[in-house]
């Protein structure tokens, strides 16, 4: 799960944070620490493996968030904004995790206001209102702006 907040630990490192986190899901002690450096490698911070994360940018801190959210190799990723100060290069690293994850047949659960992103990344799409879903359908033929509209017709009928 990656949520708005990092869950991360800011007087440790990356690295000691992945092995905190990997022990905490069961990764396999042997494995661990090679799973743990290959992922701050794949989230372009091997730089900055052994830095304290309170040095670290918003973004810096999301990337590792990432990292820990994806180091026991779970089935299914829930995620609320991962994108959230992420530049162009680290946004293009998370597209990249997200369609890895999804190519080996896991199911990403991802909350968003960035309506472009969620057609693109998205298979289905659901708009929660007061906790409850207003619309689900296949994102294949939404686009941005037909979206926006049934959207905001769902939050006309909300405040109606």
């Amino acid at each position: 799960m990656l949520t708005h907040s990092p869950l991360l630990y800011d007087e440790l490192t990356p690295l000691e944070n992945l092995q905190f986190y990997g022990k905490m899901f069961y990764v396999e002690p042997s494995k661990l620490d090679r799973i743990a450096k290959d992922l701050i490698r794949k989230i372009g911070l091997h730089h900055r493996m052994y830095d304290r994360v309170e040095t670290f940018s918003r973004g810096m801190k999301q990337r590792v968030s990432i990292a820990r959210a994806i180091i026991h190799k779970p089935q299914v990723l829930l995620l609320d904004e991962p994108y959230t100060g992420l530049d162009q290069n680290a946004s293009r690293l998370m597209g990249k995790i997200l369609d890895d994850f999804k190519r080996k047949k896991g199911t990403v659960i991802l909350a968003t206001h960035n309506i472009e992103r969620g057609l693109d990344i998205g298979d289905r799409i659901a708009v929660l209102i007061n906790g409850k879903i207003r619309y689900d359908a296949e994102s294949d033929g939404l686009n941005p702006t037909t979206f926006s509209k049934k959207y905001q017709q769902l939050l006309k009928g909300k405040y109606a």
